[in-house]
């Protein structure tokens, strides 16, 4: 699986099906209907700084975000809609 020719992305499979697993699938399951927000780390996460005073479920909560990410911009792509999507 890779992205168009030209762009220099290569994807496995198993990751991207993980992440629509993530992004899409997960939310479809009996088990999370209650729920309205969940919190997932990465194997090869870190969190950056201690949450001694703050929440970052609350911060997410009270500024509707849908993604909360310190560490941004990591990682690259040479594709202009994904970077048109990630930077617009």
């Amino acid at each position: 699986c890779s992205d168009p020719p030209g762009s220099g992305q290569v994807n496995n499979v198993a990751y991207a099906w993980q992440a629509e697993f993530r992004a899409y699938h997960i939310w479809a399951h009996p088990a999370l209907a209650s729920y309205d927000y969940m919190m997932w780390l990465d194997a090869d996460a870190m969190v950056g700084t201690p949450w001694d005073d703050v929440d970052p479920m609350q911060t997410m909560i009270e500024n509707d975000l849908t993604v909360l990410y310190a560490g941004w911009p990591y990682g690259t792509s040479n594709n202009r809609l994904i970077q048109e999507k990630i930077y617009h």
